[in-house]
């Protein structure tokens, strides 16, 4: 492949990502249009720039686990800092990583769901889950923003949380719950 096609692949990948999926700022897709949408968008990016699609998956893939990897390193860095600053406490911040994952796990079946009324109720019912979790840990919800998609005091804004605005969204409590 020459630079110049890699260059127009780059750029392409990167501004369909923003595009087509990395800027969502509603999450109005199901996780499997977004998947398709996403198949659709490294076919038509192939097909337009003469490449083959493998490649141009492989660019959207590793961009993809690159953006994961920078955003889990935020979040790691946020909760250690506020370990150091005596906002939290290290059993604390363990508790918040391991939630974390359970928070994925859950987040992975609720996208799965093609029922919108019923991934709206597993949405409600994994909000006020963590928020009982919190109570029930002594956390407090600012620190669930990189775990439940919270922000601030308690909050729904996505600004200096660190997440990414797909990941704020997809693990964002419904409107109703707020």
């Amino acid at each position: 492949m020459t630079k110049r096609k890699l260059l127009i692949l780059g750029t392409a990948a990167v501004g369909a990502v923003f595009l087509g999926g990395g800027v969502l700022t509603q999450r109005a897709w199901a996780a499997t249009t977004t998947s398709s949408t996403t198949t659709s968008l490294v076919q038509r990016i192939a097909e337009k720039f003469n490449l083959q699609q493998s490649d141009v998956q492989t660019v959207f893939d590793t961009y993809k686990t690159d953006r994961q990897a920078e955003f889990q390193q935020k979040i790691t860095d946020r909760l250690n800092q506020a370990v150091t600053d005596g906002k939290i406490t290290a059993t604390q911040r363990d508790l918040l990583g391991a939630k974390q994952k359970e928070v994925e796990q859950k987040m992975t079946e609720i996208k799965a769901m093609t029922d919108e009324t019923a991934r709206r109720t597993a949405m409600d019912l994994l909000h006020t889950n963590l928020k009982a979790w919190a109570t029930t840990n002594g956390i407090d919800m600012q620190w669930l923003g990189p775990v439940g998609g919270m922000h601030g005091k308690g909050g729904s804004g996505h600004r200096g949380s660190g997440m990414s605005r797909d990941m704020m969204l997809e693990a964002a409590p419904p409107v109703a719950a707020r």
